[in-house]
């Protein structure tokens, strides 16, 4: 062989060894530099991992200290001496926490206690790293702060990744070395308080999440049934009279905010707070969950004029004029032995626009909205405005609550481009506290949600990057299949139909329209592509990562075929012969893709397990037989007894109206809505609800368990994605607790100018003695509208209970 020839082999084969074969098959190395420290090589250690002298084996600083030393075993291959730390620290090794090698180089006091240790400071998470040319010095402003401060240096300088909780989801590269620049700073989070609601200790700790502070609804904590019975006055009025039940409770009405004796009230429950638990940084006074606000001339007076945003009233005057009033009176903005103390508020629905006045500096407010909805430009635009006018009105701490469920959606709810892009603008708007409800589910939401912790500690942080990463190091071989599926699950979101809302498609099956079947064949694809990878390399849990996608998708992609046969049906308007025809063979359809759908899904939590519940009971088949019922009636609503002409909510946050025959409209009063009656055509009349958030038309009636139970009703209408329009019946026991399972009839998604026809048909389940009935219409869009013709409430015969399930054909005729 020519000699020039047995060059050029041995430089490909080199080039290959050198870029050719994934990083994560071998041993990093890091290039050595001469202001660098080395922690370690092939042949030695730095020294030991120090912690503080007299520290307990339960002490946070003890147990981050034994971690370090454990991870960096893992890494190097190399035993970690542990020991306390001896003198001042002159030794070369690793010191973690409030030693005394810390007091030195950071220019800190031993002044404070090692009790002191464990309150939290305006910035709980501020860290300090330092590196000489014999030592490195680990340590937080808190023994808390410590912790998360070992976790940061792990990522930092090691490339330890906790992906997802538990062993599965963690990343300890091998390497032969390891050095750390020298330095000499103090470091803090761009968000102070990080939460994404994973209920994981370690992995929490591991991603540096932390609520420094906590928001929510905590208003209703601080008040209970004996301060109402003393101060009935505080007490919400509604339909002109105090509302004397269900005052104490998340859900609840609000309370009479405006009454400046209950904000002085609630600022001595805050001080109680503050004294009996000093290391506590904030109590929430946030709003109960309720667009109820009393209607108390003085309530009143304090929302007048009348006003909206985003369609809803405006209630933030009155919101944080409270919360103004408690902060004021308490110690919340003052400094304390601990550090600032705070109340927290949230900025949301009602009263989500920043108020004409600026937020008292003791309030910290949490901006709650769902920024995953800006994929809608118009709501992308002002949801960036919002976010600039709460950075010139908040004078105290503020952020963001979000919303970035995957329980109980049944879809990949994927967009992390939008969280890139909100915490970069908010951090940029002088946000600095963060939070959302995420409820995970893994196989699904392990990318956006570790993206996310990354994101809340350097909010600049190239996202794609990030992504990079994870797809690399989590999924290894599989990587660039199981990115072109997350990939298409973002454009799915980012390009689906339709305006944004208030979290849209929340237990809402019809979010499965943006997963339709030929969709999930091609996901299906993907994912059969990243198991066959995943197989190639059986050294890291490749395959069981992947198959953590694949058990929910499975899920998905059965729940996606069995929703869009039903949405053949529920469409059908059942008008010819030929639509029937089509209906009853849609019927085995029908049949054979629930059975498969539930066949795949798992026992779930409760909200999951409602959304599975809603899914599950969509069926059209009862609209096929609904008008040969025979029975005895219970009840109808004769719209011929109601006047022609429109009708608006007045001043006032939710509103009722009378109907015939003790029927009842609700609706939250928002800017767009009005209904009224119509002449119909074909003849009759008909009511139309237009701008609907949340509208209902209900009765309710005795029944007998065991007896068969029908309601039957006309509906047509504009549809758009995200709306929901369905008829609802709900089981309730003598002592009118609502029972968990509902029976539901839904009209699609769509244009429909003809009558269709929404049904229930079933059988009064045990213990029920009343059954509540009624229309609902969710979130209406500019252009959506309903109309509602003969309602029929009856009590069915024996032969008409189980017809409407069963197939009224001859097996083998169609």
């Amino acid at each position: 062989m020519p000699f020039m020839l047995r060059v050029l082999i041995v430089l490909v084969i080199a080039t290959s060894v050198a870029y050719g074969v994934p990083k994560y098959y071998g041993r990093e190395v890091t290039p050595v530099r001469k202001s660098a420290l080395r922690l370690f090589d092939q042949r030695e250690i730095l020294g030991p991992v120090y912690y503080p002298r007299g520290a307990s084996v339960e002490d946070p600083e003890y147990l981050s200290a034994q971690e370090l030393a454990e991870v960096l075993a893992r890494v190097s291959d190399h035993e970690w001496p542990l020991l306390p730390e001896e003198g001042t620290g002159a030794a070369p090794g690793i010191y973690v926490g409030h030693t005394v090698r810390y007091f030195i180089e950071s220019g800190q006091t031993l002044r404070a206690s090692r009790d002191d240790l464990n309150r939290q400071p305006r910035q709980s998470d501020e860290y300090y790293l330092y590196a000489d040319h014999e030592s490195v010095v680990i340590a937080g402003n808190t023994r808390a702060a410590t912790v998360r401060a070992v976790s940061r240096f792990l990522m930092e300088h090691a490339g330890v990744r906790w992906f997802i909780p538990g062993e599965l989801g963690e990343s300890v590269p091998e390497r032969d070395d390891l050095y750390v620049t020298a330095q000499s700073a103090w470091q803090v989070p761009d968000y102070a308080s990080r939460w994404l609601r994973v209920h994981d200790v370690a992995w929490n700790r591991h991603n540096m999440l932390d609520r420094w502070i906590p928001s929510g609804h905590g208003l209703f904590k601080l008040l209970d049934e004996e301060i109402f019975a003393e101060h009935p006055e505080w007490m919400p009025m509604l339909n002109g009279e105090r509302m004397a039940k269900r005052v104490t409770h998340s859900y609840a009405s609000q309370p009479e905010i405006a009454d400046p004796t209950l904000a002085s009230y609630v600022a001595e429950r805050v001080d109680e707070v503050f004294l009996s638990h000093p290391d506590e940084p904030s109590v929430s006074i946030g709003m109960n969950d309720s667009l109820a606000y009393s209607e108390s001339g003085m309530s009143r007076e304090a929302l007048l004029p009348w006003t909206y945003y985003r369609g809803m009233p405006n209630a933030s005057p009155l919101v944080f004029g409270f919360s103004n009033a408690v902060a004021a009176q308490s110690m919340a903005g003052k400094a304390g032995p601990d550090g600032e103390r705070y109340v927290s508020q949230l900025a949301y629905i009602m009263h989500l626009k920043p108020p004409p006045f600026e937020v008292d500096a003791g309030v910290a407010v949490y901006v709650a909205t769902d920024r995953g909805q800006w994929f809608d430009q118009e709501r992308r635009a002002s949801g960036m405005a919002l976010l600039e006018a709460w950075g010139e009105t908040a004078q105290g701490p503020w952020g963001l609550r979000d919303y970035y469920y995957g329980e109980p959606y049944l879809i990949p709810r994927i967009f992390p481009g939008l969280i890139s892009e909100s915490l970069a603008y908010a951090s940029e708007e002088g946000a600095s506290l963060f939070t959302a409800e995420s409820n995970p589910r893994w196989g699904y939401d392990g990318p956006k949600i570790w993206l996310t912790t990354q994101l809340a500690q350097r909010s600049g942080s190239d996202a794609e990057a990030l992504l990079e990463e994870y797809y690399e190091r989590f999924y290894g071989p599989a990587a660039g299949a199981m990115r072109r599926f997350f990939d298409l699950c973002e454009a799915r979101w980012m390009e689906q139909p339709g305006k944004g809302s208030w979290i849209k498609y929340y237990m809402n099956p019809a979010q499965l329209t943006l997963f339709p079947p030929d969709v999930c064949a091609q996901l299906d694809g993907f994912l059969t592509e990243a198991e066959r990878s995943a197989k190639m390399d059986t050294r890291e849990p490749w395959a069981e990562r992947v198959a953590l996608t694949r058990e929910l998708f499975d899920q998905t992609y059965a729940a996606s075929e069995f929703y869009h046969v039903w949405l053949a049906m529920a469409s059908n308007p059942l008008a010819t012969e030929a639509d029937r025809q089509q209906f009853q063979r849609d019927w085995k359809s029908y049949e054979q893709t629930r059975a498969d759908l539930a066949a795949v899904l798992p026992e779930a939590r409760r909200h999951v397990a409602k959304m599975q519940e809603i899914l599950l009971a969509l069926d059209a088949r009862p609209r096929l037989s609904a008008t040969d019922w025979r029975g005895v009636p219970l009840g109808r609503l004769r719209l011929d007894d109601l006047s022609l002409g429109e009708h608006r909510p007045g001043e006032s946050t939710v509103t009722s109206w009378r109907l015939p025959e003790g029927w009842f409209m609700h609706a939250w009063s928002t800017e767009d809505f009005r209904w009224g009656v119509l002449e119909a055509s074909p003849g009759g009349r008909a009511l139309r609800i237009e701008g609907a958030q949340s509208a209902s038309i209900t009765e309710r009636f005795p029944v007998v368990a065991g007896e068969g139970f029908g309601v039957r009703l006309k509906v047509r209408g504009q549809v758009s994605p995200g709306c929901q329009v369905y008829l609802l019946v709900t089981w309730h026991d003598e002592n009118d607790e609502q029972f968990e399972t509902s029976e539901r009839a839904v009209l699609p998604q769509g244009e429909f100018t003809e009558w269709m026809s929404l049904v229930v048909n079933t059988r009064v389940p045990e213990g029920a003695r009343e059954v509540y009935v009624g229309l609902r219409v969710r979130t209406q869009f500019p252009g959506d509208w309903v109309e509602l013709r003969n309602v029929l409430v009856m009590n069915l015969s024996e032969a008409y209970v189980e017809q409407a399930r069963e197939l009224p054909v001859e097996e083998g005729v169609l």
